[in-house]
């Protein structure tokens, strides 16, 4: 069954945040699909405290025990989907059902003895985020009910810092990140980094120099042997992200100087004991650097290639086009895009569409330099289309097309909730624009005289609307994206990985050649 596209922005979309998205550890490194609210952790399997029904031990039911007994069943299944909801949302609106939840929770603590804690912070952390989520103020209600009920040196002044952050509240968030984190919390500390560098990001639109000194100070602290590995990877990815964001705005050579700081980091990450997406988005990472850096060595690119089976870090450390390590069939469709592109000229324009949030889009902000590269040496038109999200966002497009050294031949701009591609894809296949356009006539006049459709590039969230705005017109196009698109309208071909981008560079034969094995790097 074909999958609804969504055409309007979240409804949080105040969730801009690397805040949230880096202190939740799937989507430190670019997986913002796993990433939206950043702190809800799955406990259904964390509960490990042994009582599996929904009563005390005394035998009575209470909320309490049915939820931790509900947060046990399997989390995509229907008994935890049918009863779980119903069972959370009236504590997030009832004080005197809110305040018997907490009760219970206590007496639970008082029966079961220290090793049922952690499990009853879960229960009431998934309780306070879930409510968040439809009302923000009863999650925060809860948290500091909970602080005073069940006391924690750290936990609930660490999640306090998320939801307020989240709710765009970072001045508040801070004193509670702060506390948490002088009172030992490493996890703390990558979250008030991010709070940090959120601030600095919404002072104004682009970079400032030293505008991250202070978050990289906090995340620039070295780990000690009692630091849990999830909280050591994401104060490491913060830094990281933030060492690459800060290169990415900067001039020649201090980018270069950020960029080697960025990959001492990447390549620790690129380790074991770190979890394998962690590396393998590491190494993807330093692999691009590589290339930025001009060296030729491209040890992280073999790596990413043997390891995680990228296609464009196999190209460029030639390991060859085993069927058993590597997604041949997309392989192919990246070949012939990149034959499709050389078929393109000055008649033809690109539409070049960006969409989510600064913090999700810079990670591919070189990769996408380097294909504006390529076909501006075809001399295309190149169109910058910008939907949405914070006045950073076009800001960063334009950071992307002047690392290229290539200027827009147009730049169109649509707020959160307006359909921009409807419209834009109707002019571009020469015909006529629908009754709802949001282009001016200016716009629309100089988007008809650019020239044929060539080619659209698709970077960042939920551009499953565009994706069918454009093949509604039978318009060509590849997705550059982590996320697979849910709608079963085709793409060209789907970048993955952010070495990818090289399979389709016009520098293709000078960096890497073809994908045929050659002796290990040393």
């Amino acid at each position: 069954m074909k999958r609804p596209i969504e055409r309007a922005e979240p409804a949080r979309a105040r969730l801009s945040l690397a805040a949230l998205v880096l202190a939740s550890l799937p989507g430190l490194l670019g997986c913002p699909e796993t990433a939206r609210l950043g702190f809800a952790r799955d406990v259904g399997h964390a509960a490990g405290d042994g009582v599996g029904t929904g009563t005390s031990s005394v035998g009575v039911p209470n909320t309490f025990t049915e939820l931790r007994s509900l947060l046990r069943e399997d989390p995509v299944g229907s008994t935890r989907a049918h009863l779980l909801a119903p069972k959370v949302g009236p504590l997030c609106t009832s004080p005197e059902l809110r305040a018997a939840f907490l009760r219970d929770t206590q007496g639970a603590l008082g029966r079961e003895g220290p090793e049922s804690r952690r499990a009853a912070e879960d229960v009431v952390e998934y309780v306070a985020t879930a409510c968040f989520r439809t009302n923000p103020g009863s999650g925060l209600v809860i948290l500091a009910e909970a602080a005073l009920a069940i006391p924690s040196p750290t936990r609930w002044d660490v999640l306090r810092a998320r939801l307020l952050a989240a709710d765009g509240r970072s001045v508040e968030a801070r004193p509670f990140a702060e506390a948490a984190m002088n009172a030992g919390s490493v996890h703390a500390r990558a979250l008030l980094a991010n709070i940090l560098a959120e601030d600095a990001r919404a002072q104004a639109p682009g970079y400032r120099e030293g505008m991250f000194d202070a978050a990289l100070q906090v995340a620039g602290a070295e780990p000690d042997s009692n630091w849990p590995l999830i909280d050591l990877t994401a104060v490491l990815s913060t830094r990281a992200r933030l060492l690459s964001e800060r290169a990415f705005y900067e001039s020649s050579p201090k980018d270069i100087e950020s960029l080697k700081a960025a990959r001492a980091v990447y390549e620790r990450l690129g380790l074991s004991p770190f979890p394998q997406r962690v590396r393998g988005l590491a190494l993807d990472t330093a692999c691009v650097d590589a290339v930025t850096l001009g060296e030729n060595g491209f040890a992280a690119c073999a790596r990413a290639a043997e390891l995680h089976g990228h296609l464009g870090a196999a190209f460029l450390a030639g390991r060859g086009e085993d069927p058993a390590r590597f997604d041949l069939p997309r392989l192919e469709a990246l070949k012939q895009l990149r034959l499709q592109m050389q078929s393109l000229g000055p008649k033809h324009l690109a539409v070049i569409a960006f969409r989510g949030d600064e913090t999700e889009l810079v990670s591919w902000g070189y990769p996408l330099s380097e294909l504006l590269q390529t076909l501006a040496a075809q001399k295309l038109k190149l169109v910058s289309y910008v939907r949405g999200g914070s006045p950073r966002l076009p800001a960063l497009a334009a950071r992307v097309f002047e690392r290229a050294g290539v200027r827009p031949a147009l730049e169109l701009r649509f707020p959160s909730g307006v359909e921009g591609m409807p419209c834009v894809a109707a002019l571009i296949a020469k015909q006529p624009a629908p009754a709802q356009c949001a282009l001016s006539a200016d716009e629309r006049g100089r988007l008809q005289k650019l020239g044929q459709h060539g080619i659209a590039v698709l970077v960042g969230r939920d551009l499953d609307a565009e994706i069918e705005d454009l093949r509604a017109r039978d318009l060509a196009l590849t997705l550059l994206s982590f996320r697979q698109p849910a709608t079963e309208r085709p793409v060209a071909a789907h970048l993955k990985s952010l070495s990818d981008v090289f399979l389709l560079s016009n520098r293709a034969k000078s960096l890497g050649g073809s994908m045929q094995s050659r002796p290990d790097e040393p």
